[in-house]
């Protein structure tokens, strides 16, 4: 149940990250801001792939916390924890599928680079506080 929920909370750390610090250009600590300048930065995304990108993390921001509010319902069996892991994991995967529709190969990359830069630092921030 611990690697679960850690798995959640990274899960949804991450989108969160990138959805806040790109969608709504608010940095509240480090990690919100270093995001922000990375993908400003090295996507040197148009102005129309901004918008499209924009629109994508919002969406996915949004599914994320109604996932995340079903998670913390109160008696949730197994089985209905497992669902909610999976449609997190299909969340993710059509987010990336989403935003790779909108971005060349080598954002796309630069993009993954982005993504697993920020999963480690979270992981090291988990592994920390556990």
């Amino acid at each position: 149940m611990n690697r679960f929920k850690t798995f959640c909370i990274v899960s949804g750390i991450l989108l969160s990250f990138v959805s806040l610090s790109f969608a709504q250009g608010y940095c509240p600590c480090g990690l919100y801001a270093t995001v922000q300048k990375e993908i400003s930065e090295r996507l040197k995304l148009t102005d129309t792939q901004h918008a499209e990108v924009t629109r994508i993390l919002r969406k996915a921001r949004k599914d994320r916390d109604a996932l995340l509010t079903r998670l913390h319902e109160p008696s949730k069996t197994k089985e209905e924890i497992q669902e909610v892991r999976n449609e997190i994991q299909k969340l993710e995967e059509a987010v990336r599928a989403e935003i790779a529709s909108v971005l060349d190969e080598p954002q796309m990359q630069e993009f993954d680079k982005i993504v697993s830069e920020v999963r480690e630092k979270l992981d090291k921030t988990m592994e920390q506080t556990n």
